[in-house]
């Protein structure tokens, strides 16, 4: 063991070849995942795509026509959610077609990022076996393993918090220059990445640039570099510069949209904020969707070490930005398991460092767990291991605690299901070209329909994708079977519709028929009917 360390001290440039393996190992695990799975993608991820699919679609015009009119509406086409993943996923569709899979693969750039930041941190602060440990750990994790493989953007936000991070510790508290205008880019593409990015840096930005302030006071005036608050100012007005004017176009629909966000939290049923519900839902989180007991073990030890005087001097700045970062997102009423996964790379390295401090003769013994569980991780929620429950926790007795789950944030091991979400809106096409010859757009209402696998988003996703004359509705929007040509129902819902119908004919004194176009099988075992409506 002690050559095998003795060689890997004196040639770090392998550091850099396992960590570009381990990249190209999730890249080809990914594009095998994906062409196994065959599942439509779910709500969140369909609203994405369609943001990506309008960007694609402004610069395709763009490019045709030279219009440059069609610029102007570049900051304005994503209005909620900021747009630097729907840029970077433009390439990818030029490349290699337009797909779900597509914009699923070009996570690779994220993944990238998060594993030589995470190296980098690690590295920095306790040296290359931790850094490698750290790397390994962090893209094996089955909250990471799942959220790349969909197109979201908590992901690539936890690489971009996780790069300026790492940008913040390399400014050396903004003495360098170099390091401090590239922590002011990449912060700002990560403001461009979701907004909650602020809430993971800006405690650990305040605090260094106060330690820096600090120390800039504490030495004699005729020593004083003032270099530090130029740097200082420098990251601010990058930062500004690139994610200001998307947040300056879109400030007065922020606000709007940042106002329904509590009343979402209290729709889904989340607890009250000022509440111990609230401040304990993402401890349980972290728990039960990012380590599981197996992953949390060596955590507990890493915080058993911080009794130790290096070890809370080292790791001060990652302890006060998990815990900044958890009470932070414990006064959003509104709250996903997801939302925090950009405090897990802090909470590897919190979870490896202390192997430092182990004797010589025994540390070995933690790092082949670690490894074995990188392995174990990676291939258990990638493709599956057969003597394990899929979709079933294995908790610790009847307590809540899970001790492993073969499976990460909402996805776990590919599925092959067909869905009949593209057929059906084939067969609207084919009768629209017949019973509807002159009609653009037919108007499709869909009643009581909320699974995961088919909705309104996923439907306006491949509307949008196919070009197809077809307008969506749904029953909150009160829309009248009378104003629809089509309309979509499960047959377990069909009883409800009848009461709707009767209701609306009543009401409106509409008279109107409809016809079954065809009836279609789900993978859950309802059935889906679509039916046309006869005026």
């Amino acid at each position: 063991m002690k050559k095998i360390s003795d060689f890997l001290s004196k040639n770090w440039r392998l550091d850099y070849v396992f960590l570009f393996g381990l990249v190209l190992v999730h890249f080809v695990a990914n594009f095998i995942w994906l062409k196994i799975d065959t599942l439509p993608p779910h709500w969140d991820a369909s609203n994405h795509l369609m943001n990506s699919l309008y960007y694609f679609q402004l610069l395709s015009q763009f490019f045709h026509s030279g219009d440059i009119s069609f610029l102007k509406q570049f900051l304005g086409i994503s209005f909620y959610y900021p747009p630097f993943v729907y840029w970077l996923v433009i390439p990818w569709y030029v490349l290699f077609g337009k797909s779900d899979d597509i914009a699923s693969l070009s996570n690779i750039i994220f993944i990238f990022i998060l594993i030589f930041s995470t190296y980098g941190i690690g590295k920095k602060i306790w040296g290359r076996k931790i850094g490698l440990l750290s790397a390994l750990l962090i893209s094996t994790f089955p909250i990471i393993l799942t959220q790349c493989k969909e197109f979201q953007l908590d992901f690539p936000l936890t690489a971009m918090v996780t790069l300026s991070f790492y940008l913040l510790l390399r400014t050396e508290n903004f003495k360098n220059l170099k390091f401090s205008i590239l922590f002011g880019i990449a912060s700002g593409f990560g403001m461009l990445t979701k907004w909650t990015f602020a809430g993971f840096l800006i405690v650990p930005t305040i605090l260094i640039m106060a330690q820096s302030i600090y120390e800039l006071f504490k030495t004699q005036k005729e020593k004083r570099d003032w270099r530090i608050l130029l740097n200082f100012g420098l990251s601010i007005l990058i930062f500004f510069f690139v994610a200001g004017p998307w947040y300056f176009h879109n400030l007065a629909d922020l606000k709007i949209r940042f106002g329904l966000i509590s009343q979402s939290g209290i729709f889904e049923g989340d607890p009250p904020i000022n509440s111990w519900p609230s401040f304990v839902w993402y401890f349980w989180a972290l728990i039960n969707y990012y380590f599981y007991l197996i992953g949390l073990i060596p955590l507990i030890f890493g915080l058993i070490f911080l009794i130790k005087k290096e070890s809370i001097k080292k790791n001060w700045l990652l302890v006060i930005s998990v815990v900044a970062s958890y009470l932070i997102f414990t006064f959003f009423r509104n709250k996903d398991v997801r939302y925090i996964t950009p405090i897990l790379p802090f909470l590897i390295i919190l979870a490896t460092y202390w192997i430092k401090y182990l004797p010589k003769k025994i540390e070995f013994i933690p790092v082949i767990y670690f490894i074995f569980l990188a392995i174990f991780f990676f291939w258990s929620v990638n493709f599956g291991f057969k003597f394990i429950p899929v979709k079933k926790a294995i908790t610790l007795d009847q307590q809540n605690i899970i001790i492993y789950a073969q499976y990460g944030y909402f996805i776990g091991n590919p599925v092959r299901q067909d869905w009949p979400n593209k057929q059906i809106l084939k067969d609207m096409v084919n009768e629209t070209k017949i019973n509807f010859p002159n009609k653009i757009p037919v108007w499709l209402n869909m009643y009581y329909i909320d699974n995961a696998r088919l909705n309104k988003e996923n439907f306006k996703y491949y509307i949008l994708g196919e070009g197809y004359p077809i307008q969506i509705g749904y029953p909150f929007n009160q829309n009248l079977i009378s104003d629809s040509d089509y309309f979509l129902v499960k047959s377990s819902d069909q009883g409800k519709i009848n009461e709707i119908i009767n209701e609306q004919i009543a009401l409106t004194k509409l008279k109107f028929n409809y016809q079954k176009i065809n009836q279609y099988i789900c993978p859950d075992g309802d059935f889906v009917n679509l039916f046309r409506v006869i005026k």
